[in-house]
């Protein structure tokens, strides 16, 4: 709670909602950043959101340990996503782009400013995971903790060509082998009870209900499409869709 207290004096009411977002995404295990301890376990990351989301600010103090711990978090990020090297200007992604992520809405690729928000106008903040799909560049913008804007930056146009709005936005592991990788593209879409399943066109793959649970994982290799859903007791169950079936 500590070194949580610590991070929010450093980073204002605004990263708020990103920081518990990034929280939860650690428990969930879709970004898992080598060289930073989790220093918490899946039961204790309810209380840590919640005391975020009622912490207030004091008024002196906490200053150095905030931007320690920022810095940390910081080293994190930069060092764990595999193939990305830490660069004076952001980060070298494997293709040699140089993209920095604002703490803000805005991103830097290859020295060119872009505000997500012109993009989507309820982002408001980015998530610090930076992925490639062939020739895009895939910036994720946070708008809510089960919603976020995905945008699709054209390296060769220096276009964003493509964005979707929904949540756990994937596509085909074997991309590689795909004529056009972008036409493998899926991402769930809550609405109340139930979800449903999204392909690259924005079409609906799959419906599902959802009981008092919600999305944990989201996988495609080739037709094959898993959901993952775990329910607030901690009981996962598994979802098969198959993609020719839609």
């Amino acid at each position: 709670m500590a070194c949580d207290e610590a991070v929010m004096n450093e980073l204002g009411e605004s990263g708020r909602h990103v920081y518990a977002d990034t929280l939860l995404r650690l428990s969930a295990g879709k970004n898992r950043f080598a060289g930073v301890p989790l220093a918490f376990g899946e039961g204790s990351v309810e209380s840590r959101i919640r005391h975020i989301v009622k912490y207030k600010r004091p008024a002196a103090g906490a200053a150095v340990l905030g931007a320690a711990a920022v810095l940390i978090l910081g080293a994190g990020l930069l060092t764990g996503r595999q193939g990305q090297s830490p660069v004076p200007d952001g980060m070298e992604l494997p293709s040699g782009h140089i993209v920095k992520c604002s703490a803000q809405t805005t991103v830097t690729i290859d020295g060119e400013t872009y505000d997500m928000a012109e993009l989507c106008s309820s982002v408001n903040g980015l998530m610090p995971e930076v992925r490639e799909l062939g020739k895009y560049i895939v910036i994720e913008g946070h708008i809510s903790p089960n919603c976020a804007y995905y945008g699709f930056f054209n390296t060769e146009s220096r276009e964003w060509e493509w964005g979707y709005t929904g949540t756990f936005l994937t596509w085909d592991e074997n991309w590689e082998m795909l004529e056009d990788p972008i036409e493998s593209v899926i991402y769930a879409e809550d609405a109340g009870s139930q979800g449903v399943i999204r392909d690259w066109k924005t079409n609906g793959i799959a419906i599902y209900d959802l009981e008092d649970e919600y999305i944990r994982g989201l996988r495609r290799v080739g037709d094959d499409i898993t959901l993952t859903l775990v329910n607030y007791s901690g009981d996962r169950r598994e979802l098969k869709f198959d993609f020719k079936d839609r």
